[in-house]
């Protein structure tokens, strides 16, 4: 096993998540890739994580690669919160945590007082609605001439994979997101290209490699995923990652009892 100094670990960390003037970047989506995307539950967040890694950044440089280019997606995954990833990610994050997301979903709409008949019937009408085109909550309620809270019906529609959260029509610091039917807005991308199984050992091997150093308690915090599975995934994984333990230097040198993981394999779906 290997020693590892913390000021050195700390510089490395940095530079992975291009957080040093010399590891700055230019290219949007190779940083979303790098930091395994952005966190994007608050409207303003993922701006502010480019704004502290990237050259001369500007706000359309992530709007573009949302809605014009498409290189980008959000979607509801790890934690069961919203991340922006890169597109050829969406299968994988999407196998990977549907289960979790949809669970969460079902439960939120139930209690807000949708019936799943109700859910069954208005989906199929919102497919109809937003057909070629992209909406927000308040106008597919007035396209359906309905005083249903469709909101829940629409989120759980995004975690089942039938729509996208699009850019928001007020601005990039507001949350009112528009919708848009998936299958139109990525035709390329095939949300069923892979197992759950596989998709969450890539999931590890990626957060590994994004914010590695770390312990098996922080890949199962971060994934939602159980530390059964965790200790499994890390088991087939085994040559791919390296065990090292940090000497903190403001304790003496003092070896932290506790096992770090750190990836050498990039995410490769």
């Amino acid at each position: 096993m290997n020693n590892v100094e913390l000021n050195q670990l700390n510089h490395f960390v940095l530079r992975k998540h291009h957080l040093t003037r010399n590891s700055q970047s230019d290219n949007v989506v190779q940083i979303v890739r790098d930091i395994f995307g952005l966190h994007a539950t608050g409207a303003t967040t993922p701006y502010l994580s480019l704004f502290s890694r990237m050259k001369n950044f500007t706000r359309d440089k992530l709007s573009n690669e949302l809605s014009i280019k498409k290189t980008l997606a959000r979607i509801r995954c790890v934690r069961k919160t919203i991340y922006i990833v890169p597109g050829d990610m969406v299968p994988t994050v999407f196998s990977a945590t549907r289960k979790m997301v949809d669970i969460i979903s079902e439960r939120h709409y139930k209690y807000l007082g949708i019936t799943e008949q109700q859910y069954e019937e208005f989906s199929k009408r919102i497919m109809e609605v937003i057909k070629g085109q992209g909406l927000t909550t308040k106008e597919i309620k007035q396209e359906l001439d309905t005083t249903l809270n469709v909101s829940p019906i629409v989120n759980l529609m995004c975690d089942r994979g039938l729509l996208i959260r699009g850019l928001p029509k007020s601005g990039w610091k507001n949350n009112i997101h528009t919708y848009y039917p998936f299958r139109e807005y990525f035709p390329d991308i095939d949300l069923n290209s892979i197992e759950e199984e596989k998709a969450r050992e890539l999931i590890v091997r990626q957060y590994l490699a994004s914010f590695g150093p770390v312990t098996k308690h922080d890949i199962s915090w971060w994934t939602g995923f159980p530390r059964s599975q965790i200790k499994t995934i890390l088991k087939n994984l085994q040559d791919d990652f390296s065990n090292i333990e940090i000497l903190d230097q403001s304790f003496c040198s003092f070896q932290i009892e506790r096992a770090f993981l750190c990836s050498l394999t990039p995410f490769n779906n």
